[in-house]
């Protein structure tokens, strides 16, 4: 599935008493002719092939509302199915259906409501429902809960104490060290702990997992809003395929074969380095301008504003941000001193965090994408009939798999194919899941792709960079 929101994000497809037929008009939202790409109501959630009203149930949510409203008016079968490792049961859905016939089913079924560029699939005795009745199994007999426990709570806010602590010390007092043990810390606090709370991982609380996910992006430099439709949204539904999966398109990279070369991609393997070293910097700069112009996509994905509170944290974030990261530098040091300062604590930041995230989709055994026609009427991916789960697995890379240190330092993302199948589940449990993941990986011949360590991994995505820097004749 391919979020549309570019299709269907009209204004005047709000309101409800249009492009309905009375026929199908109930209290609540109406359900979208399956012959209008572009009725697609922004008021219900389309799963499986059907619509429901889940407005009465978003206060009762058991992960929140923000959790749920990520899914409204688009089609989140892949968002439900990844983040309900206990799938809920038919009887619950039923009671929102606006189509009250049928059950959950096997997921085969897809939407057409819009034009499906990729339809993936859910099938029950499937690589994925397979897969998760044995995780789901695994945490009913272990008894041990799905999210972080108190030892990686307290790390998480010691983390951010310390954060506090060393801001005064390296952006006031101008003290080196403390600039890049806290850019160090920054990247530690966004793999781990933000990234946790972001996939609502980090606590059963949604209250304390929203403030975490608040506290941790001031400190990276993003807003809550712009990385939940970039990564929870569209790299987690739509990985690896352009141009949804934002996380890959970059005008200085092209590491897919469906992006265009540019003749300075043939020495990509070579800069990349010193881009990769001011990345959070670059990545705070784009949203910031996205911001100010009014763009409030990410990639093909509309970033969502539920509430005046959402706005009110979106700016919050940015002013601490800025004001403690580039602003307090330069009133209290001397001009050479605080550049000096923040570059550091860039490097220190920048380079930690992204050399996880690359390692993560972008070696050459996990180059399963697929460029899409966003206006296609018809299906236009060789993909369609493939089960989620089993492209999920494809297109991700394991690295350091079973060292405890791998898995703490990178907060799981050394496992990504764990993660991108339980993203709901915090990294403390993927060691359990790996073991379930690589066994049914062995039985449905999906291949798990891995190597040894970091070393390995940036080894195999240093290749990439060369094979999609190369001549396009050279990359087929």
């Amino acid at each position: 599935m391919v979020p549309r929101e570019r299709l269907s994000h009209d204004p005047t497809l709000m309101d409800e008493t249009d492009n309905c037929d009375s026929t199908v008009q109930k209290k609540g939202p109406c359900i979208a002719d399956p012959s209008q790409p572009s009725t697609l109501n922004p008021n219900v959630w389309y799963l499986h092939g059907k619509a429901y009203d889940f407005t009465d149930f978003v206060k009762r949510h058991p992960g929140g509302e923000k959790a749920i409203l990520i899914g409204q008016g688009r089609d989140c079968t892949e968002l439900f199915e990844s983040y309900h490792t206990f799938l809920p049961s038919d009887k619950l859905l039923a009671k929102y259906a606006l189509d009250k016939e049928g059950s959950l089913g096997d997921g085969s079924n897809v939407l057409q409501l819009a034009p499906e560029m990729v339809q993936f699939t859910f099938k029950d005795d499937g690589f994925y429902r397979t897969l998760k009745r044995r995780a789901a199994e695994h945490f009913r007999k272990t008894k041990s809960g799905t999210k972080a426990g108190i030892f990686h709570k307290t790390v998480g806010v010691a983390t951010i104490t310390l954060l506090f602590v060393l801001a005064y010390y390296g952006f006031y007092q101008g003290v080196f060290w403390a600039a890049a043990l806290h850019g160090f810390l920054r990247a530690m606090i966004i793999v781990r702990d933000c990234h946790a709370s972001s996939h609502y991982a980090w606590s059963y609380n949604p209250t304390m997992n929203q403030w975490m996910y608040r506290i941790s992006m001031a400190f990276a430099g993003s807003s809550p809003s712009q990385w939940t439709a970039k990564h929870v949204v569209a790299h987690h539904v739509s990985t690896n395929i352009t141009p949804v999966d934002d996380d890959t398109m970059y005008p200085m990279k092209r590491v897919l074969p469906e992006l265009p070369r540019r003749s300075w991609h043939a020495f990509q393997h070579l800069y990349i380095w010193v881009f990769y070293c001011l990345t959070i910097m670059f990545w705070t700069l784009s949203d910031v301008v996205k911001l100010a112009i009014g763009h409030y996509y990410e990639g093909t994905t509309q970033v969502s504003h539920w509430s005046t509170i959402d706005w009110e944290e979106t700016y919050g974030v940015y002013i601490f941000h800025i004001a403690h990261r580039w602003v307090l530098p330069f009133v209290s040091l001397p001009f050479s001193h605080a550049m000096g300062i923040v570059l550091l604590n860039e490097v220190f930041a920048s380079l930690p965090f992204v050399l996880q995230f690359v390692v993560n989709h972008e070696v050459e055994t996990s180059v399963e994408q697929v460029s899409v026609d966003l206006n296609a009427q018809q299906p236009t991916s060789e993909l369609s009939g493939t089960d989620w789960g089993a492209h999920q697995v494809r297109t991700s890379h394991n690295y350091g798999v079973g060292s405890p240190l791998w898995l703490n330092s990178s907060g799981g993302l050394n496992m990504q194919i764990e993660h991108h199948l339980f993203p709901s589940v915090h990294h403390s449990h993927y060691q359990a899941l790996g073991e379930l993941t690589r066994r049914t990986c062995k039985e449905f011949n999906v291949p798990y792709n891995t190597s040894g360590g970091l070393a390995e991994a940036l080894g195999k995505h240093y290749d990439l960079l060369v094979k999609m820097g190369r001549s396009p004749e050279m990359t087929t």
